[in-house]
């Protein structure tokens, strides 16, 4: 029981970009989405969209 509460403990970290990366990837998604949109076809899908405001 012991090995296990101590594996637990452990959690390797890996940080493949810093925070100002992935803001800048962020914006760029936004701007992408904002130039060429999203079609959504579901209907439940469009319903939850519409009931949020969009």
């Amino acid at each position: 029981m012991l090995a296990n509460h101590f594996n637990a403990q452990i959690r390797p970290r890996l940080q493949l970009l810093n925070q100002d990366q992935i803001k800048q990837i962020h914006l760029a998604s936004l701007e992408i989405l904002e130039r060429t949109g999203v079609q959504v076809m579901l209907p439940e899908a469009l319903d939850l969209l519409e009931k949020a405001g969009a």
